[in-house]
């Protein structure tokens, strides 16, 4: 199929002259030093993949054999997950701040002067509203609304939060900040833009939410078991 399609390219630009050939050529070598611009950060991200898979692996078979640790007890759990529950919260605020600047006529942004256009502001409002929400429902894994749905949530009011809902959730986003993180850490430091570290903060979120979640995990399965 490939080779068929370069055929009858190669037979067009014999015909009219048009250069399409040349076109895929050009756009295929853009697309191969794109990608070993980033392949060593690919790469990277990859390895520490592999490695927290290991890890998890590890981790996982040591809870359920060996003794358990006084830190994943419940009641230490409540502690300490709240400390990582606040972190973990704080981390998206600076990029939601960043991008509320996009409504004032001083917008944060590089090369720009002046009110940006309405567009771009209305989406530097959603995603300052997107942050803004990924904060809140951190904070839901230790306060009550986190456990049972409150009144205003639709056709589930008043029933029990299931666990695996916000453990699927921010383990998801956990993991998805964890893997992000190499790859900007490397950029920051390419570019020589560290600023980035602190509207991103992706190493230390990944981290702090996924010990936010790893509490919320232990003290709710504890009040399953619990008779």
């Amino acid at each position: 199929m490939g080779v068929a399609t370069l055929a009858v390219l190669a037979v067009a630009d014999t015909v009219t002259g048009f250069g399409a050939l040349s076109l895929v050529g050009r756009y295929m070598g853009n697309i191969t030093r794109d990608f070993a611009s980033y392949g060593g950060r690919l790469g990277w991200t990859l390895a520490n993949a592999v490695a927290c898979a290991v890890w998890t692996v590890i981790a996982a078979k040591a809870f359920r054999t060996g003794e358990p640790s006084r830190w994943i007890r419940p009641e230490s759990a409540v502690r300490w997950g709240r400390v990582a529950t606040i972190g973990a919260a704080m981390c998206p605020l600076p990029y939601a701040l960043y991008r509320l600047t996009w409504l004032t006529p001083w917008p944060t942004d590089s090369g720009v002067t002046g009110p940006l256009a309405a567009d771009t502001r209305l989406q530097g409002l959603l995603l300052a509203f997107a942050a803004l929400g990924g904060a809140v429902l951190t904070l839901g894994l230790i306060s009550r609304w986190g456990e049972v749905f409150p009144r205003w949530v639709p056709i589930v009011h008043g029933r029990t939060v299931p666990v695996r809902l916000p453990v699927i959730a921010g383990g998801t986003v956990a993991g998805i900040c964890c893997l992000a993180s190499p790859g900007l850490v490397i950029d920051s430091v390419v570019r020589g833009q560290p600023v980035a570290l602190l509207l991103w903060p992706y190493p230390l979120w990944g981290v702090l939410l996924a010990g936010a979640v790893l509490a919320y995990w232990l003290r709710r399965r504890a009040d399953h078991v619990r008779p």
